[in-house]
């Protein structure tokens, strides 16, 4: 899937780099697997976690529920965008 997913968001904008690239995870299992991926495939890439991507807290909890909506939860209304909405309001 790196094969296909890298090259494609690096070709959707121009000028986009690697380094505008983020891939997030749920655990270092799913790490380990993207890692040994994006290495596969000859790319570079700097990993950030220590077993563990990030601490779970509300805040990252609303960023992986952003990036699902952008990555097509908006077509089915998972998330829904107005509890999205709700949360950062409540920060």
């Amino acid at each position: 899937a790196v094969a296909q997913i890298i090259p494609a968001a690096l070709a959707s904008k121009p000028g986009r780099t690697l380094g505008d690239i983020a891939i997030l995870y749920k655990d270092y299992r799913a790490g380990d697997i993207v890692a040994e991926a994006v290495a596969t495939g000859g790319l570079d890439h700097i990993r950030v976690d220590t077993a563990a991507p990030y601490r779970k807290v509300a805040l990252t909890s609303w960023v992986e529920d952003c990036a699902a909506w952008c990555a097509g939860g908006w077509r089915v209304g998972r998330p829904q965008l107005r509890g999205l909405l709700d949360r950062y309001r409540a920060f």
